[in-house]
């Protein structure tokens, strides 16, 4: 039986982070470890499309020397989840910089 996706997935954002996909056996916890940070992943078959616009836009809007991304944020609580294209999270602070911003 192959990989299954999800696991490719952890795989993946794992070397990004120049970290290590975390095997739980049923135990709750991060997906993902390194150095400097804890990563959850979330696998879907389709991301919400007003948020893949959303980076789709910034990335439109920028300049080769800056970082696009997205900011959500959440009425009435301040809640705020900044979004970053993981190509351009990988380009700008991926395990080919070093693994750390």
């Amino acid at each position: 039986m192959g990989t299954k996706p999800w696991r490719r997935a952890e795989e993946k954002i794992a070397k990004m982070f120049g970290g290590k996909r975390i095997k739980h056996d049923g135990v709750e916890g991060a997906d993902v470890d390194s150095d400097w940070a804890t990563v959850q992943v979330k696998y879907r078959k389709k991301l919400p499309e007003w948020i893949v616009n959303a980076v789709r836009n910034a990335q439109d809007y920028s300049t080769a020397d800056k970082l696009p991304c997205a900011a959500l944020v959440e009425a009435n609580t301040g809640k705020t989840l900044i979004i970053i294209d993981a190509a351009n999270f990988d380009l700008w602070f991926g395990a080919s910089k070093g693994g750390r911003p």
